[in-house]
């Protein structure tokens, strides 16, 4: 089904502030709503449902909601579907509990909901909105097409009738050369819109995450395998991942594959939360702070000792690059890390207690141009050495390892 979309340029779409949920509505759903064989007749605009629950104060007021889009099949609802602007996120949030609201309305009561913000698509079943059911970029529309058929065509919801699913083999894709592919467009560099990368983890020479997945999609079809010699923070395999294909990352660096592997890991949210405090609250009742304390913690727990640096640093080993008590602190806090028994549990920690290090130390100074408290930036990030600085600040370490969970959580997600 691609010549659905055929002759629209998706990433001129990403650059156009312009194109919002106007142009989303009329550009993509309504030829999607057609493709899927919906008529006139089973598409309702902007109905107007009464909020039931709501007060203000004493007294009841009417509150409206108002879907975009309620989808009917022999005069039943049969789902909802909002349009959002580009910008917009439709895998989690506030979006997706505002079409919940329409979905599970009384006058609707609809299993199924989907957001679709001109770039991405997203259906949700009403019984859990913690993940879609379906999820897909536009721009490959033809790899999900058979699956969205499945759910969403309106013979799907005939009252009485009876389905059984198959698996089918996959679709059928044209013959797709490799050696020709065109170059693309210059593509605008979007870092710190992708929480999987931005704000992880300290990297050297980290890419531009949407580049790099855009260079995937044209040179590459959904489950091909994308190498990557120099992995790097991967963000080639994760692009490749999200991209429905498949990676190999190398690297000579182990931090490299121990930033990717811990990424990816799958883990319970509940499962992390809970170890998180438990490490939180173990932390606090022994978090040495006194002199004697930090002497007895440097002869408790190991930290790295006579590592060398290279020419050029500040000082000779790994562990002058810390203070006592920040080495005192740090060395408590990784060795209650490795007590968790969960080895995915215990990574994604890891993860966390390894970007903080990039603060916690003797390097770490104050950015000019970004003044607030915990914008620095370490001297080997600056300056590509190791320089003890003029004036170091100090940050409590747990506070900003707390702040690594927000990050890792998100980056997951």
């Amino acid at each position: 089904m691609n010549h659905i979309f055929s002759s629209i340029d998706f990433q001129a779409i990403k650059n156009n502030p312009n194109f919002k949920e106007d142009s989303v509505r009329e550009v993509i759903i309504l030829p999607l709503l057609t493709s899927l064989g919906y008529q006139e007749d089973n598409i309702e605009r902007s109905k107007t449902l009464r909020h039931p629950f709501l007060k203000v104060g004493s007294k009841k007021r009417p509150i409206n909601l108002i879907p975009d889009y309620v989808l009917k099949v022999n005069q039943s609802y049969a789902w909802v579907l909002e349009a959002k602007k580009p910008t917009e996120n439709i895998y989690e949030g506030d979006s997706v509990e505002q079409v919940y609201s329409y979905a599970t309305h009384p006058e609707i009561r609809s299993n199924y909901f989907a957001l679709c913000n001109g770039l991405e698509f997203s259906l949700f079943k009403t019984l859990d909105t913690s993940t879609p059911i379906l999820y897909f970029s536009l721009d490959a529309i033809a790899d999900s097409w058979q699956e969205l058929t499945q759910y969403l065509a309106p013979d799907r919801f005939q009252v009485g009738k009876s389905f059984t699913y198959q698996n089918h083999s996959p679709i059928s894709r044209k013959t797709f050369d490799y050696s020709s592919r065109p170059l693309l467009e210059p593509i605008e560099v979007k870092k710190q819109q992708a929480k999987r990368h931005f704000g992880v983890h300290g990297y050297f020479t980290k890419q531009a995450w949407n580049v790099v997945a855009e260079y995937i999609k044209n040179f590459s079809q959904p489950g091909d395998v994308i190498l990557d010699p120099f992995g790097g923070s991967g963000v080639t395999a994760i692009e490749a991942l999200m991209n429905n294909r498949k990676a190999i990352s190398i690297d000579i660096n182990p931090l490299a594959i121990f930033l990717v592997n811990s990424l990816i890991s799958p883990v319970d949210f509940d499962d992390l939360s809970q170890a998180f405090e438990r490490v939180k609250l173990a932390y606090q009742e022994r978090e040495p702070q006194t002199k004697e304390e930090i002497t007895k913690a440097l002869n408790t727990y190991p930290y790295p000792q006579g590592l060398k640096l290279p020419k050029g640093s500040d000082v000779a080993t790994v562990e002058q690059l810390f203070s006592n008590k920040q080495l005192a602190q740090l060395s408590l806090l990784k060795h209650l890390i490795k007590q968790e028994l969960n080895k995915d549990i215990r990574e994604s920690l890891m993860l966390m207690f390894s970007g903080l290090l990039t603060k916690a130390n003797l390097t770490y100074h104050n950015n000019n141009q970004r003044p607030a408290t915990g914008q620095g930036n370490a001297s080997v990030f600056q300056y590509y050495r190791y320089r003890i600085a003029p004036q170091p600040v100090e940050i409590d370490i747990f506070t900003y390892f707390e702040l690594r969970l927000k990050k890792i959580v998100a980056a997951k997600k």
